[in-house]
């Protein structure tokens, strides 16, 4: 018996819902013929006239059975339906990351009741849209160029999708040693913003969640703690803390509006899981291009850089109308430094030496190491005879610079040539062999002095 009642459990358990409610209905049938007949049999011992109304009785039976198999079908069926939607839509999204669109072309399914079931649709229909909102999120952010690019749209979504109103991103940067805020909103409260070097910053030491909702004054770096309570939320990327997001709100004592503000806070962190491997990926590639076009000794700008820009600097300066001075740069005497001194004290003053210069020109100015102990500068929009008060200024900061050796302090000189494009030549590279033969016979005449090009010194037909 206890055999039968298992086996059939077994079968039941892998039968459609259907079934098992058209089952269940011929149950109810077959159970309420056996009490039917049984009681007039038994109970009213009307063998006889149950006999004679057979027929009506067998008609009704058939009635009710219909109508009881009728209505379960439907019943069935108006639970299976959505059942196998939900169904068919979650594998979509659980196939989603394979297909080309992602999960962009996932559509939700229709709710017509407020039943258990239509509640379990609407669940459903939101977790499909978080991750639809999401998917699309990931595919724009890939397409970005730069990081920061991307915390621009994650700004996006934290103040108009998720109603966040106050935030401030961070980034980390490792040479400074310090958190440094890539956007804030609103805007203007970026200038009462605490210094977070070190290990100031409770959420990028200990890389959790830092929240002042439940531990009041949790953190000390935290500007407005009367005013604002905040929840920090670290960025970490392979165990390292690479920024923080900051989300500051009023203080309020509304359970619903709380709820509503952690769910904000929990979507945020979705997003931001998003971002992270985009995030680490540009910087990947960031850290790559600059390797390949900075020099690791000066941090200034290879020769290999100017090779990939110079088209765009000098379609500038054309479409300006305006000129470009050409500062070629080398250190007196340099070998005799690393001779005397060692390589060790000839980096130290190759990196004083590109300090000195590009804290003396503009921004917009070029500065660039471009090859032992040659410095090339490019002067944007700049004339001949500034480009000559210029490096004079350079060639007089670095000989009266004293350079701090191990030990010892050194001083050394700097001879320059100047050349202008395109007044000097109408091709740059002519134009910077020019400024090289300039420093050239700065050289010949004593060194550590500045000297223009001028046609006289260069007689060949080509460079």
């Amino acid at each position: 018996m206890f055999s039968l009642f298992f086996r059939i459990k077994e079968v039941l358990k892998n039968t459609r819902l259907t079934t098992k409610i058209t089952l269940f209905a011929l149950l109810i049938i077959a159970v309420f013929i056996v009490i039917q007949i049984g009681f007039e049999i038994l109970i009213m011992g009307r063998q006889t006239e149950l006999l004679q109304y057979l027929p009506q009785h067998l008609l009704i039976i058939l009635i009710f059975s219909i109508s009881i198999l009728l209505a379960g079908f439907f019943w069935g069926r108006s639970l299976v339906t959505p059942l196998k939607q939900m169904t068919t839509l979650l594998q979509e999204v659980r196939d989603c990351t394979n297909n080309e669109a992602g999960c962009t072309a996932i559509i939700s399914i229709p709710v017509h009741t407020n039943d258990e079931v239509g509640q379990v649709a609407k669940a459903v229909n939101e977790l499909v849209h978080t991750i639809r909102e999401i998917s699309i999120f990931r595919r724009t952010i890939e397409a970005d160029e730069t990081v920061e690019d991307i915390y621009l749209r994650l700004a996006h979504v934290f103040e108009h999708q998720l109603s966040l109103g106050m935030f401030v991103i961070y980034e980390f940067d490792s040479k400074r040693d310090a958190l440094i805020p890539i956007y804030c909103q609103p805007a203007d409260i970026q200038a009462d913003l605490p210094e977070l070097t070190g290990d100031r910053c409770r959420a990028k030491r200990t890389g959790a969640v830092v929240s002042s909702v439940d531990n009041p004054g949790i953190c000390r770096m935290f500007p407005w703690p009367d005013a604002l309570t905040h929840t920090c939320i670290p960025m970490t990327i392979g165990g390292q803390v690479v920024g923080v997001v900051q989300f500051m709100f009023p203080y309020v004592d509304n359970p619903m509006r709380q709820t509503c503000t952690a769910r904000a806070l929990q979507e945020a962190r979705r997003y931001l899981q998003e971002a992270l491997p985009v995030i680490q990926a540009k910087r990947y590639a960031r850290a790559v291009e600059e390797m390949a076009v900075k020099d690791q000794l000066t941090g200034l700008y290879n020769r290999r850089y100017l090779e990939l820009y110079i088209d765009n600097i000098l379609a500038g300066i054309k479409r300006r109308n305006s000129t470009l001075c050409i500062l070629m740069c080398d250190i007196d005497y340099f070998k005799k430094v690393n001779d005397e001194y060692g390589h060790d004290a000839g980096d130290i003053v190759l990196k004083d030496l590109g300090h000195i210069l590009l804290s003396n020109v503009r921004a917009s100015d070029l500065v660039i190491r471009f090859g032992g102990e040659e410095f090339l500068i490019l002067l944007i929009d700049c004339t001949a005879s500034d480009a000559m008060v210029t490096a004079e200024k350079l060639r007089d900061n670095f000989e009266n610079h004293l350079i701090r050796l191990p030990g010892q302090n050194i001083k050394k000189t700097l001879s320059i040539g100047v050349s202008e494009f395109p007044t000097d030549s109408n091709a740059i590279w002519e134009a910077i062999k020019f400024a090289d033969i300039a420093l050239y016979k700065a050289k010949e005449a004593g060194r550590n002095r500045v000297m223009r090009f001028t046609p006289d010194m260069w007689q060949e037909n080509s460079y």
